[in-house]
């Protein structure tokens, strides 16, 4: 049985090989592309390593927190 991936969802359903309402299955780059732009911490999870890359990632509540106020921030200001 193969697993299908659709960009609106992003999440994983068991099936036919076809995604459903005939949308493409996404890659795994298109994937987390996808992941980066919906949520800013992912976006900062997956940039981190380019912006500072001597400087390990260190993932924790802190970051969480400060990302998420700042996306709910944003996405009240452009009225989403």
């Amino acid at each position: 049985m193969m697993q299908s991936i659709t960009p609106n969802s992003l999440t994983i359903s068991s099936g036919s090989c076809t995604p459903s309402s005939n949308r493409p299955a996404l890659s795994r780059l298109q994937l987390q592309a996808e992941m980066a732009r919906r949520s800013l911490c992912e976006f900062v999870r997956q940039a981190w390593p380019v912006l500072e890359p001597h400087t390990p990632f260190i993932d924790g509540m802190h970051m969480r927190t400060v990302c998420e106020h700042l996306q709910a921030v944003s996405e009240d200001a452009s009225g989403i």
